[in-house]
């Protein structure tokens, strides 16, 4: 399960950006940002990576909405019960949902076309993720601590029982050769946070302890950072698991964060009022929208690297950016990437 108040993404900024941390150079202007357009709609779950869509839970319909003008793009309808939680594929073409029913489900974001309907927990699965290659979704367990990864074409699916009950988050690691799975601050463990090989779910030891409010894996998959309730952001380099650097986010620790595209900068948010951008290699905040206090928030950078995304609980989506003058008029919004179908055999 997530919570989610406020969504951040980037889009299209002046140049191309790459996906890894050995991009250092060019600069990403995030430090102004001023309020494009603005959907109010109900409550808002979750995000296409790419900013093409958020999704709305209405009772056992999930509603796919367009951020800039707030068209329903697309009516997913099956679950017999409520909706629980939802993941898109890192294109944005798949979202996975799971409900009351038990069921979990995976649809082309652009058809509606259902792909898989399962059931391969005991009871409703808290939370759901689709691998980077889009051909599994994982889902982790409302009540016995069970982790399964079905096959989206298939339906066929591998479980694995992990010493906790609740799986509150999951999520591959962008090579998808990992699962983060983060349970509740009730389940009695060492750390909330574990690392899982999808390949035979033996766990990687991580030095992290006690509740993880939230984490986030840098796109080149070097990267891991984490919050603590003390309102730390911990960086850790995920091959040998050292620490690199840690800075203070949020003043009860942030409950959301995401790396930018480059690996460059980093967002969070917390109940403080606040979504926050940093430099990551400096740990130096860069810039500090005011947000509605007392809310958690999920946040998620797009592929581009200029605009922000802000949903709040109150069902407000605001796209952010900027408009640099160009030769004395205003540069035009950036625009949204669109869902499309998949092509014929894919």
């Amino acid at each position: 399960m997530r919570i989610t108040a406020v969504l951040i993404l980037a889009f299209a900024g002046p140049a191309t950006l790459r996906a890894d941390s050995a991009w250092k150079r060019e600069i990403v202007d995030l430090t102004r940002l001023d309020v494009l357009h603005t959907v109010v709609k109900r409550y808002t779950h979750s995000i296409a990576p790419a900013g093409s869509a958020f999704a709305v839970f209405d009772t056992n319909v999930v509603r796919l909405i367009d951020p800039r003008d707030g068209r329903e793009i697309q009516t997913l309808t099956g679950h017999g019960g409520l909706i629980h939680d939802s993941g898109w594929s890192r294109d944005g073409r798949l979202v996975a949902t799971s409900g009351y029913d038990e069921t979990l489900r995976v649809w082309e974001s652009a058809t509606g076309k259902q792909l898989l309907n399962v059931k391969p927990l005991a009871s409703f699965a808290c939370s759901v993720a689709i691998s980077p290659d889009s051909k599994s979704v994982a889902a982790g367990s409302s009540d016995d601590g069970k982790l399964v990864v079905v096959d989206i074409a298939t339906g066929k699916s591998r479980s694995f029982q992990t010493p906790d009950k609740i799986l509150f988050a999951v999520d591959f690691t962008p090579d998808g050769r990992q699962l983060l799975v983060n349970h509740v601050i009730q389940n009695p463990a060492d750390t909330s946070l574990r690392v899982y090989n999808v390949a035979d779910f033996t766990e990687v030891k991580i030095p992290v302890k006690g509740h993880v409010g939230s984490y986030a894996v840098s796109p080149d998959g070097r990267t891991l950072a984490w919050s603590n309730p003390q309102g730390s952001i911990v960086l850790l380099e995920t091959t040998g698991w050292t620490e690199l650097r840690r800075f203070d986010g949020h003043l009860l620790g942030a409950t959301s964060l995401a790396f930018h595209p480059c690996g460059r900068y980093l967002a969070s948010s917390g109940r403080d009022g606040a979504v926050r951008l940093w430099n990551v290699e400096s740990a130096k905040e860069i810039n500090s929208l005011p947000i509605k206090g007392e809310v958690d928030s999920r946040i998620a950078f797009g592929s581009d690297g200029a605009t922000l995304v802000v949903a709040t609980a109150d069902a407000t989506v605001k796209v952010y950016g900027h408009r640099e003058p160009v030769s004395g008029a205003s540069r035009p919004a950036p625009e949204l990437p669109k869902i499309e179908a998949p092509a014929p055999g894919k």
